[in-house]
């Protein structure tokens, strides 16, 4: 499913960088959604070193 969003993320936008930030935050969203902190601050974290 995870695959999936990127590639279409990617060839709506057709810039990679772009497709993974957004399924960085569809990913943030889900953890978030279900309570699972730990992985939302791995997430944070690396898009905070990547800049976004």
């Amino acid at each position: 499913m995870i695959w999936t969003s990127l590639l279409s993320a990617y060839r709506v936008v057709e810039n990679l960088e772009t497709s993974i930030y957004a399924v960085e935050i569809s990913i943030f969203s889900i953890y978030a959604n279900k309570g699972i902190w730990g992985e939302v601050k791995k997430i944070r974290e690396k898009m905070s070193v990547m800049g976004w």
